[in-house]
């Protein structure tokens, strides 16, 4: 149980942490989305991400899992597993510098 606690609390720290950098950069639409579903992730993240997500929906659908986590809201122990690491892997893709 401590460590699924663990892994929600990292989740959802994660997915705030996403949030701030496309926030920062004016990616996130009104509604906290980043396009529509089919929609090409905006070049900036594309390339910081280097295929890690491909489509604005399937970051849209990790940032909802990271919201989901952090409501404590019920999620699989593979759901959870995979987001946890997804997350990791895009927050630290985005917030490396560019250009170093």
């Amino acid at each position: 149980m401590g460590n699924d606690m663990n892994k929600r609390a990292e989740l959802a720290n994660w997915g705030s942490r996403i949030n701030v950098v496309l926030r920062e950069q004016g990616l996130l639409n009104a509604n906290g989305t980043l396009g529509s579903e089919r929609d090409a992730l905006p070049v900036v993240v594309e390339v910081a991400l280097d295929g890690l997500l491909e489509t604005s929906g399937e970051l849209n659908g990790l940032l909802k899992i990271c919201k989901a986590a952090s409501n404590r809201e019920p999620l699989s122990e593979v759901v959870l597993d995979a987001a946890h690491l997804m997350a990791r892997e895009v927050c630290l893709a985005l917030e490396e510098p560019r250009g170093a």
